[in-house]
């Protein structure tokens, strides 16, 4: 069974798939030290023989950092089938971290496990509506976090965007949730929601019962900074 395979097992809990954690953590990163000479480059400097890997809390951390100076992919570059690339608000777009992809199955499997155990536990995604205060995927195919949304999105019975990349349509999401007779997911990220709630002020935005929030990301300087309440 190939990794990917494993690693989707693993996410599904299917019976093949209920080996141990410490067991698929450490193939895959023994994968990883053959094939990514970055990391086999930590490993050596961090003592570790990939080998003798037993335990997962054993297994050295890429730091965040790598990704904007290194390409770290067991995959040759011709092979990447998307790209997928930090915001770059923190340390400006040309140092922005790169995460190559050849297979997005795992990702969107490990997605849509969580948003099943998380988002929507009580019913079905077809029975939702999705309001996104984010940019749809064709606007941003770069984002991880468009492209996991988008994943969500396709899955309920009907989705809208209302940020262009720079700004927020607050008249639109007032359209989208005064139209919508279903519970609705509202998924977007911390400033996006901050941009809508200093917008709206007083105004109320009623959603039908069983609505629920999704918010992610950080502030990232691009708004006022308030608590999840």
């Amino acid at each position: 069974m190939s990794l990917h395979a494993r690693v989707q097992a693993f996410i599904a809990a299917t019976p093949e798939g209920r080996e141990p954690f410490d067991a698929l953590a450490c193939a895959l990163a023994r994968h990883q030290a053959a094939l990514v000479p970055a990391v086999a480059r930590l490993f050596e400097a961090e003592g570790v023989d990939a080998e003798r890997l037993r335990d997962a809390d054993a297994i050295p951390a890429v730091v965040t950092d790598a990704f904007r100076h290194r390409r770290i992919a067991a995959h040759p570059e011709a092979q990447d089938t998307r790209v997928f690339e930090t915001s770059g608000t923190s340390l400006g777009e040309e140092q922005r971290g790169r995460h190559p992809m050849r297979d997005l199955g795992s990702y969107v499997a490990g997605a849509l496990a969580w948003g099943e155990a998380h988002l929507w536990p009580d019913l079905p995604p077809a029975e939702l509506a999705f309001i996104g205060l984010v940019a749809p995927e064709d606007l941003a195919p770069r984002s991880s976090l468009t492209f996991m949304l988008a994943r969500f999105a396709e899955r309920m019975a009907s989705a809208s965007y209302h940020w262009d990349g720079e700004t927020l349509d607050v008249a639109a999401v007032q359209a989208a949730a005064a139209a919508v007779t279903r519970p609705t997911l509202v998924a977007g990220t911390s400033f996006a929601f901050v941009h809508l709630l200093d917008s709206l002020g007083d105004t109320r935005l009623p959603l039908p019962p069983g609505s629920r929030v999704m918010q992610t990301g950080g502030f990232k300087g691009r708004s006022r900074e308030i608590e999840a309440t």
